[in-house]
């Protein structure tokens, strides 16, 4: 699955894919929302986890696409 990649040493993000990795943080958003709700522990870690790489790298992706 290709979010595991998002914290892997060899990950280039794209400000191309900005709306693309926009709609991924979105889901994953929601996704960790409804694990946290209905007690999907593994769904909630994924979740979790695909969310903290993004922070990682999304903020400084978002600045640069926005000049």
């Amino acid at each position: 699955l290709f979010p595991k990649c998002y914290s892997c040493s060899s990950f280039r993000p794209s400000t191309s894919k900005l709306p693309l990795y926009e709609r991924q943080y979105r889901g994953e958003q929601q996704r960790l929302t409804e694990a946290e709700k209905v007690g999907a522990e593994l769904a909630r870690e994924e979740a979790k986890a695909t969310i903290e790489a993004m922070d990682k790298w999304l903020p400084e992706l978002r600045r640069l696409a926005n000049g």
